[in-house]
């Protein structure tokens, strides 16, 4: 375990307040890291490296040495550990230092207790950061570099890569957009960290952030079994945030080696996702036209548009893709999407008609469904709202 500098700097500012002497702190090789006094970077304090050289001499020396300088203390995560992450030095004439017991008592042990607790927290998120770029470069780099050493690696930072996966993508989107931008990226943030840490209480869970994108994998699980186990994620952070969780999902395991590949489906089914009016959970499987929207352009979005509802104004159109949304969101059911429209079962039926006589298209049709639906979905990708 280490000690970082400003770790260091802030104990000597918080902790030094309280004594009378000048502080210093070193590393486990006698480097000073912060002091009370000024000086240069990469010094060593002398009685910090006298008491080291004590301690590697005989396993059982004192951990505490006086001298002229002042007093010296090992620091240790506990007391039955071997492990001398630093030394607490306190400057001055070491009778007056002593006379001072009760202050320097509550010195070592908020050293001990706060820059050990500090430390052991940098190095788990240093741990955590080598193991994050580990998983992005199995997930996101060249699938040559896969062999045997990236096994073997990932297994010592406790990652199982060959383990059957099934990967997914979280991308979290706003309600509205009332809150300042700040509030609202705080929001995310825990709604997102939420997330990867469900995910990664799961057996060979993984988490780690894409952009504006969290890629996940679990172990490997049938798709209504994972929908399940996705959709409690959802409803939990759904609730504690103002936002939705969109979610893109693989087509299913195809081996360690070609995990890139799947994290690609499910990134291109998030953002799919994220963009439909109910922002449900997308198998890949399950998109079509909508992989290729981002290719086109604007213009030719429009004129799309324009095209299918030929003879109807611009107003209108709004209504009627308005109305054509919730009625395939209801998998084309008379009967649920006039419930959700507000209006009986025998005026919608009439509208269907209409459209049908000013499109030449019928919205009831296979056939024709298709092109109603890439409709909407343009005009989602537009940015226009009911």
């Amino acid at each position: 375990m280490t000690i970082s500098i400003q770790t260091a700097d802030n104990f000597v500012k918080e902790i030094g307040s309280y004594l009378n002497h000048k502080l210093v702190i070193t590393s486990d090789t006698g480097i000073i890291l912060a002091s009370s006094e000024t000086f240069n970077a990469g010094t060593t304090s002398g009685i910090a490296c006298s008491l080291l050289e004590s301690i590697a001499r005989d396993k059982n020396a004192s951990l505490e040495l006086e001298t002229d300088e002042g007093i010296a203390f090992a620091l240790k995560t506990n007391k039955n550990s071997d492990d001398i992450f630093g030394i607490l030095v306190i400057k001055g004439d070491a009778k007056s230092i002593k006379a001072d017991e009760k202050s320097i008592s509550f010195v070592k042990n908020m050293t001990n207790i706060l820059i050990a607790d500090k430390a052991e927290k940098e190095e788990n998120e240093l741990n955590e950061r080598i193991k994050c770029r580990f998983i992005h470069k199995w997930l996101y780099g060249d699938n040559k570099n896969i062999n045997s050493k990236m096994i073997e690696y990932g297994a010592s930072l406790g990652v199982d890569i060959t383990l059957p996966r099934r990967f997914f993508a979280f991308q979290a989107v706003m309600k509205d957009d009332l809150d300042t931008p700040e509030k609202q990226q705080r929001y995310i943030d825990k709604a997102l960290q939420e997330a990867c840490e469900l995910v990664q209480n799961e057996r060979g869970g993984i988490a780690i952030i894409s952009g504006s994108i969290v890629m996940c994998g679990i172990y490997e699980k049938k798709d209504e079994e994972l929908l399940n186990f996705i959709n409690t994620i959802k409803k939990s952070v759904e609730k504690k945030y103002p936002l939705y969780l969109a979610v893109g999902i693989d087509t299913g395991t195809t081996g360690y080696v070609h995990a890139h590949e799947e994290c690609l489906k499910a990134e291109k089914a998030v953002l799919i996702s994220a963009r439909s009016p109910s922002k449900e959970p997308r198998f890949y499987d399950s998109i079509n036209m909508e992989i290729f929207s981002g290719e086109l352009s604007d213009k030719v979005k429009e004129e799309y548009i324009r095209h299918i509802f030929k003879n109807c104004p611009t107003y209108e159109i709004r209504d009627w893709l308005y109305l054509l949304n919730i009625y395939f969101q209801n998998e084309g059911s008379i009967t649920n999407a006039a419930n959700a429209l507000g209006m009986p079962k025998n005026t919608l039926q009439y509208k269907l008609r209409k459209l049908k006589n000013k499109t030449g298209y019928d919205p009831r049709s296979i056939r024709f469904s298709g092109l109603f639906y890439n409709a909407i979905h343009f005009y989602s990708d537009l940015g226009y709202r009911r």
